[in-house]
């Protein structure tokens, strides 16, 4: 009876959870949120399980920048729903769950990053203000520019640290996996519903997508960096599952990829199905997979696929690039090589907006260099790229190392899910996305504290460490 109940109740937290977000896309009167709100506050406490508040900031994170929750409250600085939904996330778990003690790298790691974070953002009032009306419409305020720049990134770290430390158990990991699934299903469907029922010439993806940006109040990018972060570990599931249910999703996040119109996206996503497939040690599969890939490209629109191989015909590195090489990349390389202190310690958070370069318009007016890696570069010099790299390589190692400890084939699927979705983000950075906490790289956070929590799980017992004992 009582497992019964507690079934009911699971049911309704997701009920309500996916009416919240979807109200936050106004397809409904978004005064039901506020309701809904209410009543998802009740379920979880009714339920006693504070996961779920984690759960619920993953539900929320691909609208969490639609006007309902990114519009300031009462004329607060600060004061956003989506704020609040992490502020209090945090604070319900606090008190309802005790912590758990961390390895040394991942506590390096979270305050290394804070560090360099927050001195890069810092830095950067110094010369943002002169700039700042080039790239953004609002007036500048340096509070206004500290919370959207320095504390809403940090809220969306947020996750990453709260999975590592208070999700520990099976049953909490599995939990969390599927609320981050459901969130790309949900962001899916949005997405389908857009384009069916709210566009009116659905073969012109450029427009297509700037309708999906605008209504969801981010750049198209984001969209497909969601993607690139969640379909691995979607996969993975669908394949390890064997349920339909989830391979029908597989093919709506497909379809979603497909119309977003990034060609970033469609390389990624088509590298990492390999990947899995060669990986998880499904090689005999593959020659299905490569036939459903060519069917494809009987119903796939023609100028999807134009999209796809823009610049590879005659190998134009412009075209392909989308003009980031002459136009952004060599002239603020150039820049930086002349002055050795700035290579070396960056400049602070969009130094692009304080370069010679920027100022004189001998690149493109952009907020930020368009590849992670230049972007770090600059932004908090060697250093801070270095950082980076190392402690993703660390994370990648740590996480293959763990495979052999791992017995639960279903686990083993998305460690090596969450792990080709890392390669992929690294991948993708090339022309795109931040190593800084964004938007744009949430769903990486939430797979590293998957991942993470994952090999707190199954590490050594015979080293004298215990689940959720610090070594």
């Amino acid at each position: 009876m009582e497992a019964s109940v507690n079934i009911s109740k699971q049911v309704a937290f997701l009920t309500l959870a996916v009416a919240a977000v979807i109200s936050a896309v106004n397809f409904v009167n978004p005064l039901i949120s506020i309701g809904i709100a209410l009543a998802l506050a009740l379920i979880l406490f009714l339920i006693r399980k504070p996961i779920y508040s984690i759960i619920f900031l993953i539900l929320a994170t691909p609208f969490s920048a639609t006007a309902l929750l990114d519009t300031t409250l009462a004329g607060i600085p600060g004061m956003k729903i989506a704020n609040i939904l992490a502020v209090a996330a945090l604070g319900f778990l606090m008190l309802k769950k005790k912590p758990a003690v961390l390895f040394p790298q991942d506590r390096f790691f979270i305050y290394g990053m804070l560090i360099i974070f927050t001195v890069a953002v810092l830095r950067s009032t110094s010369y943002i203000g002169l700039t700042y009306h080039m790239i953004w419409t609002d007036q500048y305020s340096t509070l206004k520019y500290l919370l959207s720049n320095l504390i809403k990134p940090l809220l969306i770290f947020l996750p990453f640290i709260l999975i590592i430390i208070f999700v520990r158990s099976k049953e909490e990991i599995n939990r969390i996996l599927i609320g981050v699934m459901l969130s790309i299903l949900l962001l899916s469907v949005v997405l389908l519903v857009l384009y069916m029922f709210f566009t009116p010439n659905k073969l012109n993806f450029e427009t297509v997508r700037v309708g999906f940006s605008n209504v969801l109040g981010m750049h198209d990018n984001n969209l497909a960096d969601f993607y690139i972060a969640v379909y691995p570990v979607l996969l993975a599931y669908a394949v390890s599952r064997k349920s339909w249910f989830w391979a029908g999703g597989v093919f709506l996040a497909l379809f979603a990829i497909g119309i977003i119109y990034s060609r970033s996206a469609y390389l990624v996503i088509i590298l990492c199905t390999f990947a899995f497939f060669l990986f998880s040690h499904r090689v005999k599969l593959l020659p299905w997979v490569a036939g459903a890939s060519l069917a494809s490209l009987l119903i796939i629109p023609q100028t999807i696929i134009q999209r796809a191989l823009t610049g590879l015909a005659n190998n134009d590195v412009n075209a392909i690039s989308a003009g980031r090489v002459d136009q952004i990349w060599i002239p603020l390389i150039n820049e930086f090589l002349t002055q050795p202190l700035k290579l070396m310690i960056g400049a602070g958070r969009y130094a692009i907006m304080g370069t010679v370069a920027f100022k004189n318009g001998l690149i493109l007016q952009v907020g930020h260099a368009h590849s992670m890696y230049l972007d770090t570069l600059l932004d908090s010099g060697i250093i801070g790229l270095s950082f980076f790299l190392i402690f993703f390589y660390l994370f990648l190692k740590r996480f293959i190392s763990a495979h052999k400890q791992i017995k639960d084939r279903l686990f083993l699927d998305i460690l090596i899910g969450i792990e080709i979705s890392i390669v992929a983000f690294l991948i993708r950075g090339v022309t795109d996305s931040f190593f800084f906490p964004a938007l744009t790289n949430a769903f990486l956070w939430i797979n590293l504290g998957l991942g993470t929590s994952i090999v707190y799980l199954y590490r050594h017992s015979d080293k004298g460490l215990k689940i959720g004992k610090g070594s």
